[in-house]
């Protein structure tokens, strides 16, 4: 309650636009889009009936981004969003279902373990920390069977489940997958994954495409 009424009182001032009160640390995290009045800031926090005790400069934040399979909506991407700003040292988290991709801001070093532990509980599947940078592959392969949108998208996460696969691309008219990895693919693990799916793989071929 302490947290939401100073929460309140400060996102009323010009230019605030989220205010995220924690009363175990007595901080309050705000983020504006004009400068701040340090005096309007001050009063705001006053007539709520709480002592402000100054401004205190933000920690540096690092930008890591890990890659989660399973994500298939924007619910999936608030299950993930709020597992992950659960741990410590983590200020925000930014799922992105559709490149598999989770872009996370932490003031403090990221524990891989921790993370992993956070996406697996929240029943998704932890696939490593993104290297910015590397190369990406892609691969396409024929698979034949697929009639809808809906065999697109049981191809799609069965291959997406892969190691190193970020994302894979259906297209039921022309029989294609375009599977996009940052490391080899096993094409006997493909075979197998699209055969579980319920369709049938037809080959390959692959070019670097960054």
């Amino acid at each position: 309650n302490c947290e939401r009424h100073v929460k309140n009182a400060l996102e009323a001032l010009n230019g605030v636009s989220e205010a995220t009160a924690d009363h175990e640390t007595c901080r309050v995290l705000i983020k504006h889009d004009a400068p701040l009045d340090e005096e309007a800031v001050k009063a705001a926090v006053t007539e709520a009936g709480y002592e402000y005790a100054g401004f205190e400069a933000a920690a540096q934040q690092d930008e890591t981004t890990i890659n989660v399979n399973g994500m298939s909506c924007g619910n999936c991407e608030k299950h993930v969003k709020k597992a992950l700003e659960a741990l410590d040292g983590v200020t925000e988290a930014t799922a992105d279902h559709e490149t598999c991709k989770v872009v996370i801001k932490h003031t403090s070093p990221l524990d891989e373990d921790a993370v992993k532990a956070a996406v697996t509980e929240a029943g998704y599947e932890y696939a490593g920390v993104d290297a910015a940078g590397c190369s990406v592959t892609e691969t396409t392969i024929t698979v034949n069977g697929m009639s809808c949108a809906n065999c697109e998208k049981h191809v799609k996460n069965a291959l997406e489940a892969l190691d190193g696969v970020t994302e894979a691309t259906a297209d039921h008219e022309t029989c294609k997958v375009v599977i996009k990895h940052t490391s080899p693919l096993d094409e006997e693990a493909v075979k197998k994954a699209v055969t579980e799916a319920g369709y049938e793989y037809a080959g390959s071929s692959s070019c670097c495409c960054c």
